[in-house]
């Protein structure tokens, strides 16, 4: 509750009695100079005291009386309140009485309306205290290190004001409400959104007239009973006698717009409309909870959204893609805020701004240094956790000085320094070596499908009490975190700057990624399979469960599992011995038919043997393939002896890593990046080849003069989306640009003169994301896709509209313009006649992908149909019949996700585009039998677009790492331009890379 400070004249003494004790009733801490307990005691100094305590307080209740009025004292608290900040209640105790009070402040009368008095000051300290209070007790650290800033210190969060005012004003905004989405807060990892939201935007919807805040939650693997904890300790505030166990019923049956309503007409202080929910790392959704939880989860947000909740969500960029196709969420509309890392200018004020309100100096030196070690809000984490490290132990009046810094190892040096002392502690309160150790704290890591390292809470109870001691040294330290969830003490990681930043832990976690991988998708399993009854059917098997036990190094020993690199869950503990069991039951079934087809295996290798090639070929594809991939090693820092390198391998022997390492590294040589601030969703070549259209989530679409596609230049920018644009398109005459966004609308740009572009109309009827948009071949009908399980047909003007069971995620047409085909998560393609748009009919549906399908590309001839899907595949059909079409091949390679295909012109290449961090092509000459040709790598996120030029020569690509690249896809072009644009490739270099063949540079 609030800490108020009461401001009195002696002579009013009872009357300061009297408000103490209705602000003690309502459990105020309190401070009263003449209280014989927390009051000023004989003998202290009066003068500190009374400083020190206006400092703690969050709130001065002023007793205005005439003798108030002549009191020095009185006037200094005043003035002392309202200079810091703190909020300033004066309350009428004398009839008749002018003070300067009364005119500048809403006040309480006791003289008129005594009765009242009591709830509307209870009120006023309640709200505050929602806010975060206004205090600062002395000597309390200004700067909470690794962990977030929360609520409560808010009066310490600096740099941010801008951004939130911005948030704040998007949830006041009607036109923003209207779209019932959730706001996500999408930056970089350590660049603050969670204390954005956390101390920046909380605190000031906390007292917004209306408004009841939650405090934040974070998903974990059962979002909905973290909302329900919250919901319930907000209504045990007002006069709502509500359990855990009650709001969970209440949302199972009732769901959430129902209670919200209950609970917002039940807060003090009056009814309000709006409830803010704020979820914070929305990732956890993707990497920790099960699917299951996680649909529940987004069923139970969903209908409370146009009102009375509003929900707003903090999100690492990398997390945005899978969270816009993930089956299991896309029933959520999402509104983007961008959140840049600090600018160096402002790294300044957040290490100024909390250290003078702790009454702390810092040398002016130091914080020069501390601002060139930092180099970019980037590094904030460790400037946090550095400046914690500074302030231990400096009490008020003290100063952060350069001498500590440089004992701590600056800013880089403070974490691992930390570190590697709780390690040692950890070590010696356990009697286990370090390396033991490490391998705890592997217990709290996660690694993606991308190889991104994340934390994972654990329950508490779960972890063996060896490891226990070491964690709470950690903890102690603050380099670990420990919380309540489901009535039960988890642990987890302070911030993700430790997995990254701290050799040790950083070098376990690398090593040991693929056993960590494999547990997180192990325990979501046995998650699941606990969560329905234990069904046989569920347990994993043979390939799958043969991954987990070799990536986890488990395996039974005398009927116990035994596990050799991470440690599991009981659950999933469980989980994997019944697997084991239940897979060598099957095995001893199977032994007579795997007797057979060892021998039929024996039979194929001697038939193999005798008709093998030359041992000479044999070498020249081994060699080819490895300095291929030795070219792609040291394409970073030597890609012009990378290049040289491809190339010899493609001559040696042209296989396909070859291939693939050749164009990859010419890409790094022809440097034929476009940056962008954000990710780039959509590539889109013109017509006639001179210009590229990039959409990105910095809300813009980009012209790109292209007509050298190794020395693109900047052209005009499409500006008047509100949110990400996620597609681009150009009609067939090259003159008008589609372009679809979050923002629910598609807008159309005159692009006649790509220098200067301007708008030309803006397309509304979607009721969310717009995915997708393609032109009909006469350019008079355009097809959009939408999150809101809709198609639309546009017969400028005028849409027509075409359904889908699920979210809609592309649209294309057939060369001929009379068959549209559309993709969606209802793991789907479909086919419609369009030859009238306004009355467009069913013609098939295409069935067979495993997961939700989210592109369709038809060839050049219209003969056949490309589709991607969240099943890692892309598959080819023969639709020259649209009624009745039928599957040709499936393309298999792609580790992730396939997010689109685009064919070539001459119809005989594909290329795909995947999460996996790769583009490939394929050669479909003949669709019943493609085969792989090379596989593009150099992009760092997800490839989220491909398009070829018109001529076929370049291919353009998107990506999530902020960049679009052009790749030169013809094989013989991409070696002229090698011997043309890099030195030879000398004999040193050669006898390095290819020791035993003869010396033969590629470009001679």
């Amino acid at each position: 509750m609030a800490r108020v400070f009461i401001s009195y004249a002696s002579a009013d003494l009872a009357a300061a009695q009297e408000v103490r004790r209705w602000l003690e009733a309502d459990r105020h801490e309190v401070f009263l100079a003449q209280d014989l307990r927390e009051g000023i005691a004989p003998g202290e100094q009066w003068r500190s005291r009374l400083q020190e305590r206006l400092r703690w307080a969050d709130a001065v209740v002023s007793v205005v009386t005439s003798a108030a009025a002549a009191s020095p004292w009185c006037a200094y608290e005043i003035s002392t309140a309202l200079s810091r900040g703190s909020r300033l209640i004066p309350i009428l105790a004398e009839p008749g009485v002018t003070h300067a009070l009364l005119t500048d402040l809403q006040h309480l009368d006791l003289t008129r309306d005594r009765a009242s008095v009591p709830a509307a000051l209870a009120e006023a300290l309640r709200r505050l205290d929602a806010a975060g209070g206004l205090g600062w007790e002395d000597d309390r650290s200004p700067f909470p290190g690794l962990r977030p800033f929360d609520i409560e210190q808010h009066r310490v969060f600096f740099g941010r004001a801008s951004e939130t005012g911005e948030l704040a004003e998007l949830l006041r905004s009607p036109a923003e409400g209207a779209k019932a989405a959730v706001l996500l807060v999408v930056g970089p990892s350590g660049c603050g959104k969670s204390s954005l939201v956390r101390a920046g935007l909380g605190p000031v919807m906390a007292q917004e007239p209306g408004w009841l805040t939650l405090p934040p939650i974070l998903p974990s693997t059962d979002p909905v009973a973290a909302l329900a904890r919250e919901l319930a300790t907000a209504a045990r505030r007002g006069d709502l006698d509500w359990t855990l166990d009650h709001v969970h019923h209440q949302l199972a049956t009732r769901g959430l717009v129902g209670l919200a309503d209950e609970l917002l007409l039940a807060t003090p202080g009056g009814p309000r409309r709006q409830l803010l929910i704020m979820v914070d790392q929305v990732e956890e959704l993707l990497t920790q909870t099960p699917p299951a939880q996680r649909a529940q989860f987004a069923e139970l947000l969903r209908p409370a959204l146009p009102a009375p909740v509003r929900v707003v969500g903090t999100l690492r960029p990398e997390f945005l893609d899978p969270l816009l196709a993930d089956t299991t969420l896309a029933s959520l509309p999402t509104s983007i805020y961008p959140l840049r890392p600090l600018h160096r200018e402002a790294l300044r004020l957040v290490i100024e701004g909390p250290a003078r309100l702790a009454g702390i100096d810092v040398e002016d030196h130091l914080v020069a240094r501390l601002v060139e070690d930092t180099g970019t809000g980037e590094a904030l984490p460790l400037l946090a956790f550095t400046l914690a490290q500074l302030a231990q132990g400096v009490r008020r009046g003290g100063q952060l000085s350069t001498a500590r810094y440089d004992q701590l190892g600056g800013v880089q040096g403070a974490l691992a320094r930390q570190a590697d002392a709780a390690l040692a502690q950890a070590s010696a309160a356990s009697g286990r070596g370090q390396e033991q150790v490490i391998a705890g704290l592997l217990r709290l890591v996660t690694v993606d499908e991308q190889g991104r390292p994340n934390r994972w809470r654990v329950p508490r109870d779960e972890v063996p009490e060896p490891v226990t001691r070491e964690l709470d040294v950690f903890v102690t330290r603050r380099l670990l975190t420990t919380d309540t969830e489901n009535n039960s003490v988890v642990v987890g990681v302070a911030h993700e700057a430790i997995l990254t930043a701290w050799a040790p832990l950083a070098q376990a976690i690398d090593e040991n990624a693929a056993a960590l991988r494999a547990r997180r998708a192990l325990e979501q399993a046995a998650t699941e399979w606990n969560d329905e009854g234990s069904p046989p059917t569920r347990l994993w098997e043979r390939g799958h469960l043969a991954a987990a036990l070799t990536d986890t190094g488990a395996h039974l020993q005398t009927g116990e599992l035994v596990t050799d690199r991470v440690e599991l869950s009981p659950t999933a503990r469980t989980f994997l011995r019944a697997s084991i069991r239940r897979d060598r039951v099957q095995r001893r079934r199977a032994i007579t038919v795997l007797s057979v087809l060892l021998a039929l295996a024996v039979v194929a290798a001697g038939f193999a043997f005798t008709q093998q090639r030359t041992a000479q070929h044999q070498r020249d594809i081994a060699v080819s393939r490895q300095v291929a991939g030795q070219a792609l090693e040291i394409s970073a820092i030597n890609p012009a002896l990378a290049a040289q390198l491809a190339l010899a391998a493609y001559q040696i022997a042209p296989t396909t890593e070859a291939r693939s390492s050749l164009l990859s590294t010419a890409v790094t040589t022809y440097a034929t990046r476009l940056d962008y601030t954000s990710f780039v969703l959509s590539v889109a070549f013109s017509p006639d080849g001179r210009t590229l259209a990039t959409g990105s989530a910095d809300d813009t679409a980009r012209l790109w003069d292209v007509h050298d596609p190794h020395q693109p230049t900047p052209l005009g920018t499409l500006t008047g989306h509100t949110n990400t644009v996620t597609s681009v398109a150009f009609s067939p005459d090259g003159r008008t640009v589609a372009t679809t966004s979050l923002d629910r609308t598609v807008r159309l740009w005159d692009v006649s003169d790509p220098h200067q572009p301007h708008p030309l109309s803006t397309l509304t009827g979607h009721t969310n994301t717009v995915t997708s948009v393609a032109f009909s071949p006469n350019g008079r009908t355009l097809a959009t896709a939408s999150l809101d399980r809709t198609a639309r047909l546009w017969a400028l003007p005028g849409p027509i509209v075409v359904g889908h069971t699920d979210t809609v995620f592309s649209v294309a047409f057939s060369p001929d313009g009379r068959t549209l085909a559309t993709a969606s998560l209802d793991r789907t393609a479909r086919l419609w006649d369009v030859r009238d748009p306004y009355h467009p009919y069913p013609l098939s549906t295409l069935t067979g992908h495993t997961n939700g399908v989210i592109s369709v590309t038809f060839s050049p001839d219209g003969h056949t149909l490309a589709t991607t899907s969240n099943d890692r595949t892309a598959r080819l059909w023969d639709v020259r019949d649209p009624h009745q079409p039928h599957p040709l091949s499936t393309l298999t390679g792609h580790t992730q996700a396939v997010r689109s295909a685009t064919f070539s012109p001459d119809g005989r290449t594909v290329a795909t585009a995947s999460y996996d961090h790769t583009a490939r092509l394929w050669d479909v000459s003949d669709p019943h039998q493609p085969h792989p040709l090379s596989t593009l790598t150099g992009h760092t996120n997800t490839v989220t677009s491909a398009a070829f030029s018109p001529n076929g020569h370049t291919l353009a690509t998107a990506s999530a790492d902020t960049t679009a690249r052009l790749w030169e896809t013809n094989v013989d072009r991409v070696a002229a331009r090698i011997c043309r644009i890099t030195p030879a490739i000398t004999k040193i270099e050669w006898d390095q890379y290819l020791p035993g063949l003869g010396y033969r540079p590629p470009c001679d």
